[in-house]
């Protein structure tokens, strides 16, 4: 199915990876320079429409991968991790979106990005920060981290209380 454009007439089906790559960076460059409120959502959109347009082209998986890299980098850890928070499952929005799209277009070049972005998202991560010096008989601080999960612990005398939120205690 050849795209249709008024000035040039058809465009054969061989050229679409180089003008689905010039779209997609038409649209970057929107996102990045202009002033619009809710450019994020008009650039999904865009994306989604994109994507399901040209589904059964390799190309798809490029608009894939960028759909879920919005999601992915949403701001989630800013907001907190309360279960009124609109955004709490874009990660699992942007996995599904990858896993999908890997699963339809399997041994492509182009879903290489989406592979990566899906191992990033499933990588576990844990760090552990504590003080150097402890003072016998009183609480030590520590801060852990897991992957995007913060608890912040004291440890008094073999008891430990966790808090994962302002308002939650274990």
């Amino acid at each position: 199915m050849p795209l249709n454009c008024s000035r040039y007439g058809k465009i054969p089906s061989e050229r679409y990876p180089c003008l689905l790559d010039l779209e997609l960076k038409r649209l970057d460059f929107s996102l990045r320079n202009s002033a619009v409120n809710g450019k994020d959502s008009v650039y999904a959109l865009a994306l989604d429409w994109l994507g399901n347009t040209y589904r059964n082209h390799p190309m798809s998986a490029e608009f894939a991968f960028e759909r879920a890299s919005l999601l992915y980098g949403s701001e989630y850890d800013e907001q907190g991790y309360s279960d009124d928070n609109p955004r709490r499952w874009d990660r699992k929005k942007a996995l599904g979106i990858c896993s999908s799209t890997v699963k339809r277009i399997n041994d492509s070049v182009e879903t290489r990005n989406c592979k990566l972005l899906m191992n990033k998202i499933k990588k576990r991560d844990i760090s552990v920060i504590t003080e150097e010096v402890g003072i016998p008989g009183k609480p030590m601080k520590g801060l852990i981290k897991y992957k995007t999960r913060t608890m912040f612990i004291s440890v008094f005398a073999g008891l430990t209380m966790i808090h994962t939120g302002p308002d939650t205690i274990r």
